[in-house]
């Protein structure tokens, strides 16, 4: 089953989309924990992050790229 998680950032969105959904799970909390990411709707599978620093963004990516979702 094909899963998704779509993140919203001041400058962008990225949608994440995998068969693995703990790895989408993985992404969400340290979304919620490292960058204080939280839901602006009713819809689980959103997320979004007020502000991203260069340190947070590379963090972020390279957890993507880790898991293989990039």
């Amino acid at each position: 089953m094909t899963n998704r998680l779509v993140i919203q950032s001041p400058n962008s969105s990225i949608t994440l989309i995998s068969d693995n959904q703990e790895n989408l799970e993985i992404v969400s909390n340290f979304c919620k924990k490292e960058l204080d990411a939280w839901h602006a709707s009713e819809d689980i599978d959103e997320l979004t992050i007020d502000k991203l620093s260069g340190e947070q963004s590379n963090k972020f990516y390279s957890l993507l790229f880790e898991l293989g979702l990039l």
